[in-house]
């Protein structure tokens, strides 16, 4: 047990010394609910948001810590190469449900990442219902920035996610549109070493 403490004392000075700010007692924050989801494009499958998961098929990216209320959720990965160029295969989905897909995009100028769509160019993204981030700094996945994820919605049945533009992004569960979606900051530091 205290070398548990001393190993978490240890990363809280770690993460200070890269200017991320000390997570704050999520104990009591419940994961969201998860929405059933069927991926139909041969393109995606399914994967379960947890630490330690995959975020592409065909990259090392993985999971290092989520914030709690993402933990467990149904999550899309794809590959990474042809998102980041713009040329991913559209995800195709079925929900029995109006649903939230939570969509993480890398806080990086780097081109390979596709910035938040703005909404006075976008009109599919302003009909789609994103224009803030429901969790900032959602996510730490190794060897990338911090998370920001935002929620989009679709109504039930066969759907289709296809975000305009170039650059990757993560696609980080699918939730009921009955869920209460939180608005906070996790403070989750960026996995970049």
């Amino acid at each position: 047990m205290y070398e548990k403490e001393l190993a978490d004392f240890r990363q809280h000075i770690a993460d200070l010394k890269k200017g991320a700010t000390p997570l704050a007692d999520e104990s009591n924050i419940k994961p969201l609910p998860k929405a059933m989801v069927t991926v139909t494009s041969k393109g995606g499958e399914a994967y379960e948001v947890n630490v330690g998961a995959k975020v592409y098929t065909d990259r090392p990216f993985e999971m290092t810590s989520i914030a709690p209320e993402l933990r467990g959720l149904t999550g899309i990965r794809f590959a990474h190469e042809s998102a980041k160029k713009g040329k991913y295969e559209p995800i195709e989905f079925e929900v029995a449900e109006p649903v939230y897909v939570l969509v993480g995009y890398v806080k990086s100028d780097n081109k390979d990442w596709r910035k938040p769509p703005d909404l006075e160019t976008d009109a599919l993204a302003a009909e789609r219902g994103i224009n803030e981030p429901v969790l900032r700094n959602a996510a730490t996945i190794s060897g990338l920035p911090a998370v920001d994820v935002y929620a989009m919605t679709f109504a039930k049945g066969k759907q289709r996610l296809e975000l305009r533009g170039e650059g990757s992004f993560i696609v980080m569960g699918v939730v009921p549109q009955s869920a209460q979606l939180p608005k906070r900051d996790a403070r989750r530091p960026g996995g970049v070493k």
